[in-house]
């Protein structure tokens, strides 16, 4: 705490007002690091002019936090998955959960939007959503191991890409 109090220019005393434990004062940061995520993950979203190309870069984005805050990333799956066991921390998991709901149900739409315009075929939208989130986390997973199936972090949004490729193509229109 003396250091952050150095560092933002407060006294100890101040930086206790504003968070009362060291627990809450990384849980703040925590839900700083997941709003930059999800603002990163929209803003991708509208960059692309198709539903392939938004979800592309939707999974770009994420992978970019990843290669960006590597920390902050981990710190969020721990506490999402009830591996960071801080007794203050049952709000922000529920503000998380709420969160990543909020954003599968973006990537749902845009299922939803590209079978609507032919551009997919039918397919159950939440569902689907679920597992591109999925494989994108398990593909950032695979850059965690420590085994012969690490994958290097210089590789990850190649495969990335071209797993969505692969989904694409799968979830492709019948022309």
């Amino acid at each position: 705490m003396d250091e952050i109090a150095y560092a933002s220019g407060l006294s100890v005393g101040a930086v206790y007002l504003y968070f009362h434990n060291k627990p809450v004062l990384y849980l703040s940061l925590l839900e700083s690091a997941m709003a930059k995520q999800e603002q990163a993950i929209r803003r991708a979203a509208l960059r692309g002019k198709d539903a392939t190309e938004k979800i592309l870069k939707m999974a770009e984005a994420y992978a970019d936090y990843f290669l960006r805050e590597p920390e902050y990333f981990q710190a969020l799956i721990f506490l999402q998955h009830g591996d960071l066991r801080i007794p203050e921390s049952e709000g922000l998991v529920q503000n998380l959960a709420r969160r990543g709901r909020e954003l599968l149900r973006l990537v749902a739409r845009l299922i939803k939007g590209g079978i609507d315009r032919g551009e997919f075929r039918e397919v159950e939208p939440d569902n689907t959503a679920l597992f591109l989130w999925g494989a994108w986390n398990g593909v950032i997973g695979l850059t965690l191991r420590r085994d012969p199936l690490r994958l290097d972090r210089k590789h990850l949004k190649g495969l990335l890409r071209s797993g969505t490729e692969l989904i694409q193509q799968g979830l492709a229109a019948q022309r």
